[in-house]
């Protein structure tokens, strides 16, 4: 009598992945929607330069407008301390009260859709008081970014790039290294190609399509560091979870990171939890990295390149510590 062959796992695992699948779909919907369907101003930070009783007319101006909560005026000694603040990505504009006139200083470079939101808010207030408003924008977009997105999809891109490495040589050679010296080996690896991503991408931006011109090296530099920290991190939660990170990944860095990333429309548009956490994933830390780079001189960037070399540095010692012959918590691939 012939024997029973082994039950077959092809269905129950294609039940998993699909459902899988299926909840990363819904998460895609529920993400992009859910952070972008609304855009609405709610404390966007704006530098109003004087004295203290200058802030107390513009706030008391606004409350009369109806937008005290869509802006949250900051004190600014001077114009110089107010420009150097929008540089630096701690305000979106600056108001310059006058005797029957104010002067609205906006940044398109930092994002068009809230330099419009500001100016309409402001153009209100004006109205309302009576007053003449003249507005200049001291961060105008060049003609080959002319909506101001290029810094987001280039980021976009280069995210993709890491973790799409990692997975392919994760699905190639197992999610954990064999060992630590195989795990540093795919370290090498993978900064050697995010080396090549950032070379390239600068390339592409730069002196093919001209969307973001004059910085070709720092840009190169900021791919680099992007993608490598995106690989290393996905490369590590592969090595914990297996295949269950690579999911855990793609939600965490794509489905919440993009609509989060300020690329679109910036953090203080979004709702709270999008607000919240966009500059702490890649997508956010890479867009504003490069419009930093870009558009704004290098100000500011300092937050950016630590968020993304945390996640390299933790990168790098979870997939050489815990490299090994052994199993990941979770492993649906049949050996």
């Amino acid at each position: 009598m012939a024997p029973h062959p082994p039950p077959r796992r092809l269905p129950i695992l294609a039940v998993i992945f699909l459902a899988g699948v299926l909840v990363l779909e819904l998460g895609f919907i529920a993400s992009y929607v859910g952070a972008l369907h609304e855009p609405t101003p709610h404390g966007v930070p704006v530098a109003v330069v004087g004295s203290a009783s200058a802030v107390a007319r513009i706030e008391s101006e606004l409350t009369a407008a109806g937008a005290s909560q869509a802006v949250r005026p900051v004190a600014a000694k001077d114009v110089a301390s107010a420009r150097a603040e929008i540089d630096r990505g701690m305000v979106y504009a600056a108001i310059v009260p006058g005797a029957g006139s104010s002067q609205l200083l906006v940044a398109n470079a930092a994002n068009p859709f809230t330099a419009a939101a500001i100016t309409a808010i402001f153009r209100g207030v004006a109205t309302a008081s009576s007053t003449r408003l003249t507005v200049r924008d001291v961060a105008p977009l060049p003609a080959g970014d002319a909506q101001g997105l290029s810094p987001f999809y280039l980021a976009v891109g280069w995210v993709v790039g890491g973790y799409l490495a990692a997975t392919m040589l994760g699905l190639g050679s197992g999610m954990a290294a064999e060992s630590r010296r195989a795990a540093s080996g795919r370290v090498l690896g993978l900064g050697i190609f995010s080396a090549v991503s950032g070379l390239v991408g600068a390339v592409i931006v730069d002196l093919w399509l001209g969307a973001l011109q004059h910085h070709f090296l720092e840009l190169a530099a900021v791919g680099a560091l992007l993608v490598f920290g995106t690989a290393i991190a996905t490369a590590a939660l592969e090595t914990v979870l297996g295949i269950v990170g690579t999911a855990i990944a793609i939600a965490a860095f794509v489905v919440v990171g993009n609509p989060s990333s300020g690329g679109p429309f910036a953090a203080p548009l979004l709702p709270h939890f999008f607000s919240a956490v966009g500059g702490y994933l890649p997508p956010g830390a890479g867009t504003s990295l490069i419009r930093s780079v870009s558009y704004f001189g290098g100000a500011g960037i300092e937050r950016d390149i630590v968020v993304l070399a945390i996640y390299a540095a933790a990168g790098i010692v979870v997939s050489i510590a815990l490299a090994g012959p052994k199993r990941p918590l979770f492993r649906l691939l049949p050996e």
